[in-house]
């Protein structure tokens, strides 16, 4: 395995012990979920309809187990114990970003029965006011609901930051 993932084995000590587990954690995760790979790839791209820009955010349809895993390491959130549901059209996970750094990871949506039941900037913390209606816009736009009173699950809505 390490061969895979640094290159030579003969490099009997790395450079940076936890970065090497950090990178082999990944690879047995990515091995645990390779399974819904495939499910998970299909669900994003029917999703993908529903993807939304305004305001100078976008969000979009987590589009591997990779992409979900990079989230959860990311965000230090739970996204990855979501990935059998996204999978097995359970639930749906969306990554929110800026327009100006669509690949750094801002807000990790879950949606389940059309209702957003969660929106977290990372470790939890809640979601800024602006965060709060580029979601309601998005939740308009393609017929989602937000919670009652906008609230993402315990908690209120940050102020903007």
């Amino acid at each position: 395995m390490q061969q895979r993932v640094r290159g030579s084995v003969e490099d009997r000590y790395p450079a940076d012990p936890a970065a090497l587990l950090m990178e082999l954690e990944r690879e047995r995760d990515m091995r645990r979920h390779e399974a819904s790979d495939a499910a998970i790839s299909r669900r994003a791209a029917e999703l993908g309809g529903n993807g939304f820009e305004s305001d100078g955010y976008l969000i979009r349809p987590a589009a591997t187990v990779r992409k979900i895993l990079d989230e959860a390491n990311a965000q230090h959130n739970c996204a990855a114990g979501f990935i059998d549901k996204y999978a097995s059209d359970q639930t749906d996970l969306w990554l929110m970003r800026k327009v100006s750094d669509p690949d750094e990871p801002l807000v990790t949506v879950e949606v389940r029965g059309g209702t957003v039941r969660q929106a977290f900037q990372s470790h939890n913390r809640q979601v800024t006011a602006a965060q709060c209606r580029f979601l309601s816009d998005w939740c308009e736009a393609v017929g989602y609901r937000m919670p009652t009173g906008g609230r993402m699950r315990a908690g209120s809505v940050a102020r903007d930051e």
